[in-house]
């Protein structure tokens, strides 16, 4: 079913009246409104080096149509390039954040990988429209597919070191393969230490390769985990790793490890038996791509100096990973750390290449860019005959300058021609794409173009997305302005764009290192549980002592570690300038006087980020296994809810608005740090060992870390994908966690009730099954003592929500259980405060006890507000119990659908056109399908997709569409003996279950006597 998109509406009504007058002269006249045709695309002879590694953009090897992922927009959109055309053709709606795009090598169709939803939409390019997909595994990320066209092979970063591969019947070259199968396999997780192996191989990247005749498979390991004998915090302590698999073979795996390499910068090490200028290395991390050309294979990443001082130009790296696949092993003289070419350039301004994402080549020279998602820029490289890359160099007025082309907002994926005039880059944050002209020198950006909508400036959405941006930046670009250069304000959250929140944080989570913070050994915590995303209101103490209580405390890592001004200014209202006084407590650091984007707090606004903006991991274990099953009651009897209950799955919930009483504040007590903590949330259970080579902080080898009052309690959602565990990441796998006795006796008073290997083994199944689809189970006491383990009992219930989200069309209603789990009696209502104007939200029942179910049934009116709101239902429960809410996601919507061109003549036997235009009105409106009744006897009804001349002919089910507004034509062929006669034609829409009508007049034969001019029908009360 085709998913048409049209062209936007001109602002003009003047140019909009001539356009549907000349389509309304189309029957008449028998000229075509489709200049362009998409379904004439032959396959290449050889695939260009692009599309031979997976990407979130892909060109077609004849360089007609870019296919651009839309992550946060849940689409793919198709451009027409040619020509530099750069013409939007569709926007298709495919599963929840597609992260990955693969052409076929007939260039007529696509795969998109979504990573939300677990699933491979098939999309046709000549009809642009999604045909099927395909379930493969919890959250697949990158695609490429075989030189042959006969496979495509899917990494699936959410399975433990697990791939997918999908095989295709071949129907002819120029025709789309069915799918034939599709089987799950996995690769041998890598030699790590002695206590388990890690607990999540997450594949990302993935390229093909073809030697001697036969494709092999290289997939990338994200983040890179210790070696046997390796060591956390230590520069030199973890590798990276790529694995390679035989396409005819694909057990035959091999494990290509990448090794520490030194960076070219020096660290004051005085301390820790160093000196003041000691040489630092770093470990390749967040091994995001892979970059192809001749033998050689290229990966950018982070890469990790973990060892005190925790500095900006100490701690990350922007490295440039090299691999010969002839020998499968690493060419470490060849790598480079590109921080390094900047710091060496003598121009100033500098701006330095924070977190390297992606990288391409061009296909007939040794030039290649890598691009710096944070910093928004590519920079250039030259591969010498070797292979060896460098940075290339301008000479500028003032010196030399590493070549860097500004594109737009996180760049996260380039895609270069195969005749290396253009090059396109995908803009995640600014849901853009920049053209880039690659025959000019310097490069240069030409043109930029839309790919999806942003967020309606002023809604809570936007704010989440100014959040996102600042989050994903190490620039930052803010509404003030330099008194000096009257430009805006710029720069302030790095030093020189070193790294920003991001780099130690992809995607709002973790990178699994452990650095050497003041309060000592610490791994950088998954920020999607800062706030519990049951119920966003509810936050977290953070970090693992609890030292921070707010999101926007996180200003002093931006100050004293990234090296930036800031975006905290002075209350003095003509100052910009930082504002001096900053601490962790007291004042509260949320809606301070700050810097702002598009007219929102910035610091506030990535608070609002790591509300609603990160979202967690998605589990591959199925809830309903046998071993799962047992795993949650084994959890229960070990009372391990005591710490990890309620729909948060931690105890650490702030109980206060900051700033904190002063009698709730701890300092640490020499040896330790004297920092102040939170005592209140700190549970002493074995996790901390001063003894351990490991346990010291930033200061010096002598000075022990906080930790001897306890650790603040993680949150369980996700746990199976964020390793290492501990504050210290002395555990790669969950079964290591569990070797702790005193850990995982602490919610009985002492008593070990898993002495069994085999019970533990059924709880870490458990464990890993925890994402935001788990039902909670309640918070309890915990004891003191071993007397005590009879007197326990549960602290009352917990609520969550199924669906986790709503969408309700205007008019229309929508429902989801809210689910109590417990054991007393609960009393639920709905919070009327987050109940938008026009809309209902009630429960059946209002109350039970134990395990009982409450339908909320949500029901928007014709004049409610359209968008994303989030209606909150709390319980109530008499006695000693902890109040619970669950928040609902609802999305209100509505569409009208207006016949741009409705009414046609014709003489029987020809063909009548008619364009109808749907609109939205708000919200996000989900895939509407038209279909049309009432047309003569015998004719046949196709649809037409505009800058396009490919038709389609549908069964009366109808044709899907969501990008808004979208026009669709549809043409009429009538028969020779079609009656003369007046005919009306009913179009109708509908989405998911809003229906809407519009009405087409069709003549038959007789005598032009005038020109129909269009009838734009519209409802009133929708306005």
């Amino acid at each position: 079913m085709p998913r048409p998109r049209v062209l936007r509406w001109l602002p003009s009504l003047v140019v909009v009246l001539l356009v549907m007058l000349a389509a309304s002269l189309l029957p008449v006249y028998g000229a075509s409104p489709i200049p362009d045709t998409i379904d004439s695309l032959s396959a290449p002879d050889q695939l260009p080096s692009s599309a031979r590694a997976s990407s979130p953009i892909a060109l077609t090897s004849d360089n007609r149509l870019l296919v651009v992922c839309n992550p946060d927009n849940d689409s793919v959109s198709v451009f027409l390039v040619q020509a530099d055309t750069n013409r939007k053709l569709a926007e298709i709606r495919v599963g929840r954040e597609p992260r990955s795009v693969a052409i076929h090598p007939n260039n007529q169709f696509a795969l998109v990988t979504n990573q939300g939803s677990g699933t491979v939409s098939f999309i046709d390019l000549r009809q642009l429209r999604r045909t099927q997909d395909i379930q493969v595994g919890a959250e697949p990320y990158g695609i490429v597919i075989t030189p042959d066209g006969r496979e495509a092979w899917i990494t699936l970063s959410g399975l433990n070191g697990t791939f997918f591969r999908i095989s295709f019947v071949a129907q002819g070259h120029s025709e789309l393969p069915a799918l034939a199968a599709g089987e799950m396999l996995s690769v041998t997780a890598p030699t790590a230490k002695t206590d388990a192996q890690p607990e999540l191989i997450s594949l990302r990247g993935i390229a093909v390769v073809t030697r001697n005749g036969q494709d092999f498979l290289y997939m990338t390991q994200f983040l890179s985990n210790l070696p046997l004998n390796g060591q956390q915090m230590n520069d030199r302590g973890k590798t990276g790793h790529v694995f390679v698999v035989p396409r005819l073979n694909s057990s035959q795996v091999t494990d290509i490890s990448l090794a520490p390499h030194e960076t070219g910068f020096e660290a004051d090490r005085t301390n820790f038996g160093g000196s003041a200028t000691t040489p630092t290395f770093a470990f390749p991390n967040q091994l995001q791509a892979i970059a192809v050309k001749g033998t050689r294979l290229y990966l950018p990443n982070t890469s990790a100096s973990p060892e005190a001082p925790v500095k900006f130009d100490v701690d990350t790296q922007a490295f440039l990973g090299v691999i010969d696949t002839t020998t499968n092993q690493e060419v470490g003289a060849f790598n480079i750390n590109l921080n390094l070419a900047v710091k060496q350039q003598t121009a100033t301004p500098k701006l330095f290449l924070a977190v390297p994402w992606a990288a391409a080549f061009e296909n007939g020279s040794n030039d290649g860019y890598v691009v710096s998602s944070a910093s928004n820029v590519l920079a250039k490289i030259s591969l010498n005959g070797a292979g060896q890359p460098s940075a290339v160099l301008d000479n500028v007025t003032g010196g030399t300058r590493v070549r860097e082309i500004a594109v737009g907002k996180n760049p996260q994926g380039l895609v270069i021609s195969s005749n290396d005039r253009r090059a396109y880059v995908m803009n995640y944050v600014s849901r853009d794409v920049s053209v880039i002209d690659l025959t000019r020198n310097p490069e240069t950006v030409i043109a930029t173009f839309q790919s999806a909508a942003l967020p309606r400036q002023g809604t809570l959405e936007d704010r989440i997305h100014v959040g996102k941006e600042l989050f994903n930046t190490s620039v930052g670009v803010f509404d003030q302005r330099d008194p000096a250069t009257n430009q805006p304000v710029r720069g302030r959250m790095s030093n020189n764009g070193w790294q920003g929140c991001v780099s130690c944080h992809p995607a709002g989570l973790t990178d699994g290192v452990v650095w050497q913070f003041p309060a000592g050994p610490r791994k950088s915590i998954p920020m999607n549980t800062s706030f519990n995303p049951n119920n966003p209101n509810e936050a977290r103490l953070l970090n693992y002592s609890a030292i921070f209580d707010e999101v926007n405390d996180f200003e002093i890592n931006i100050r004293n570690v990234s090296g930036g001004q800031g975006v905290i200014i002075s209350d003095t209202l003509t100052s910009l300038a930082p504002h001096p006084i900053l601490r962790a407590f007291d004042p509260a650091n949320f809606g301070r006087r700050q810097l702002t984007v598009r007219g929102v707090n910035a610091l506030d606004a990535v608070t609002e980020y790591a509300k609603r903006g990160i979202r967690s991991p998605i589990s591959g274990e199925n809830a309903n296994n046998t071993t799962v099953q047992r795993g949650r009651q084994l959890f229960i009897q070990a009372n391990c809810q005591a710490c990890h209950g309620g729909s948060f799955w931690t105890n650490s919930i702030r109980d206060f608005n900051p700033p904190p009483p002063a009698n709730r504040l701890g300092t640490g007590q020499a040896p330790e740090p004297a920092l102040q903590f939170i005592t209140s949330v700190l549970r002493r259970v074995g996790t901390f060992d001063p003894t351990k080579v490991v346990e010291h902080t930033a200061a010096n080898q002598a000075q022990r870390p906080l930790g001897a009052q306890g650790f603040n309690v993680p949150s369980l959602i996700g746990v199976g994908a964020l390793g290492p565990y501990n504050h210290n990441g002395e555990c790669e796998s969950l079964d290591c966690v569990l070797t702790n006795v005193t850990h995982r006796s602490a919610g009985v008073g002492g008593v070990d009730v898993l002495t069994n290997a085999n019970d533990r083994a059924a709880l870490v199944r458990f464990l890993r099954s925890i994402d935001l689809n788990t039902r909670p189970i309640p918070l309890s006491r915990l004891p003191a003592a071993k007397a005590e383990r009879a007197a326990q009992t549960d602290l009352g219930y917990a609520l969550s929500a199924e669906p986790r989200r709503l969408s309700v069309a205007r008019t229309q209603s929508g429902q989801a259980s809210i689910v109590v789990e417990g054991n007393v009696p609960v009393r639920l209502a709905v919070d009327a405060s987050t109940v938008p104007a026009g809309v209902t939200a009630t429960l059946n029942p209002i109350s039970g006890s134990g395990v009982f179910t409450a339908t909320l049934t949500v029901s928007a009116a014709l004049t409610a507000q359209n968008g994303q709101h989030y209606i909150r239902v709390c319980g109530d429960a008499d006695g000693d119990v902890v109040d619970q809410c669950v928040e609902v996601p609802v999305n209100i919507f509505g569409y009208q659908l207006n016949p741009t061109v409705n009414r046609a003549f014709v003489q029987a036997g020809d063909v009548a056109t008619f364009w109808v235009q749907a609109e939205s009105l708000g919200g996000n409106v989900p895939d509407v399908t038209l279909n049309v009744s009432g047309a003569p006897a015998g004719a046949i009804l196709s649809y037409a997709v505009p800058g396009s001349d490919t038709e389609f002919t549908d069964p009366p089910t109808g044709t899907p569409f969501d990008d808004f507004p979208f026009v669709t034509v549809i043409k009429v062929a009538t028969a020779a003996g079609t009656p003369t006669g007046s005919y009306t034609l009913t179009v109708r829409a509908n989405g998911e279950g809003l229906q809407r009508e519009a009405q087409l007049t069709l003549q038959v034969g007789g005598t032009f006597s005038r020109l129909y001019l269009p009838q734009v029908q519209r409802n009133p009360a929708e306005e």
